[in-house]
């Protein structure tokens, strides 16, 4: 298999070679998000888009949308549906005719994704949590009670 096409292979199938229904569309999640972001698989586009994601920066996902094409919330629901076929349990991925339904009913509300295959570390909701604070007092008298 080729490199080019990597970027769109089901981390099940990568790993233990076992190909389902769902891998086709963790396939279909990744064109998703590519044709969205104008970004291509092989530019760590998962990572990217999660990244983006959870901290909640949907601008610089949608800088590669035509201007005269669809409104952001219709993209960013393309995004948010792009995510949950990625997600890395395959059983957590929607069915294509959920996918269809996803994109063409904006009366259902769409469920969270979880974290998709291949998000390196420093990603994702933790990564984008403020630091934590340090407590720089100092214990002067170590005493058992």
């Amino acid at each position: 298999m080729s490199s080019r096409c990597s970027g769109y292979m089901a981390p099940e199938y990568a790993v233990r070679g076992t190909f389902s229904t769902k891998s086709d569309v963790f396939s279909y999640g990744v064109l998703v998000l590519e044709i969205v972001t104008g970004r291509r698989p092989a530019e760590n586009l998962i990572n990217f888009v999660w990244g983006q994601w959870c901290r909640q920066n949907v601008s610089q996902l949608l800088e590669g949308c035509p201007a005269d094409g669809p409104g952001p919330q219709e993209m960013l629901r393309c995004i948010h549906v792009g995510l949950l076929c990625v997600q890395e349990d395959p059983r957590l991925r929607p069915s294509m005719a959920s996918v269809v339904i996803m994109l063409n009913s904006r009366s259902i509300t769409l469920p969270i994704p979880a974290e998709p295959a291949f998000v390196s570390p420093g990603e994702g909701p933790r990564a984008a949590a403020p630091d934590p604070s340090i407590n720089e007092g100092s214990v002067s008298d170590l005493e058992p009670r």
